[in-house]
């Protein structure tokens, strides 16, 4: 039995460092490009520099990923499962898109200024009439030209499972026409390394405890499966629904499950390196 992958602080230390310095730097560069200009032309400039930013920064942290599947259409929306925060960067850095977030993110210091900074589209849950308001931003920044990807799930999971996708940003998408493509997220790394616990941030994570945590880890690897896109225009909302989520679940080796698993409340269980 070997003993839990171990996270070296000094390597989290440094690898914070400069992660804030090259997300200033950035924010610099973007604050210049977007001086002069209209929202288009801002927004664009945003897609460029943000997936700059993500190719740098999953360096820095040390993230390898790959990509298989056919390459996504310039406009689209991309649905991946959803594991935690770690998602987020390979996915920008491995294809143009803009990552939809939680409004609640907009308030977090340093993060949600970058976040309102780069003109990220966010989603609100809290009330019904949200929904409409997130089905209309999603077709209006499809209609624009600009490509999305969304967690479908709406939150995250241990990495063993995937949760029934939202129904307000599909319907969004086939408002728009544009195709919905399914991604299948592969995580993987050294042996002794808990998908659960070190890669998913989800039940009771602490945030900064967590990311401390991640921060010190080497060996990652992403492998980032792009499916066929899915038509959406004249097509009927449950059935997209139905057909994004069982491609994502082929994608990623992951059965579907109908409500979140909360057996961990009780009794934590540890969860593979591998989905296969």
């Amino acid at each position: 039995m070997t003993g839990r992958l171990k996270s070296n602080p000094l390597l989290a230390g440094t690898r914070a460092v400069l992660l804030i310095i090259c997300t200033i730097w950035n924010l610099i560069a973007l604050f210049t490009r977007q001086a002069l200009g209209g929202p288009a032309r801002r927004r664009r400039i945003a897609l460029e520099q943000g997936r700059r930013w993500a190719t740098t920064m999953t360096k820095i942290l040390g993230v390898r990923w790959h990509t298989t599947g056919p390459t996504p259409p310039p406009v689209s929306l991309l649905a991946p499962n959803h594991l935690g925060y770690g998602d987020i960067l390979p996915m920008m850095a491995a294809t143009p898109c803009m990552v939809m977030t939680r409004t609640e993110i907009t308030t977090w210091p340093f993060i949600g200024f970058v976040v309102r900074a780069a003109d990220i589209p966010v989603i609100q849950r809290k009330q019904s009439r949200d929904l409409k308001v997130v089905a209309e931003l999603v077709a209006e920044r499809l209609r624009a030209g600009f490509p999305l990807c969304v967690f479908l799930e709406g939150t995250s999971t241990g990495g063993d499972r995937v949760l029934p996708f939202r129904a307000p940003v599909v319907q969004g998408v086939v408002e728009s026409g544009q195709p919905i493509v399914p991604v299948g997220l592969r995580w993987s790394g050294p042996e002794g390394l808990l998908l659960a616990e070190d890669v998913a941030y989800w039940k009771d994570h602490e945030f900064l405890p967590h990311l401390w945590r991640f921060l010190g880890l080497r060996g990652l690897t992403l492998e980032i499966r792009f499916g066929d896109p899915i038509p959406t225009a004249g097509s009927d909302r449950k059935a997209v629904l139905r057909q994004s989520r069982d491609a994502v679940c082929a994608l990623s080796g992951l059965p579907p499950m109908d409500a979140p698993d909360l057996s961990w409340e009780k009794n934590p269980v540890e969860t593979s390196t591998s989905h296969s």
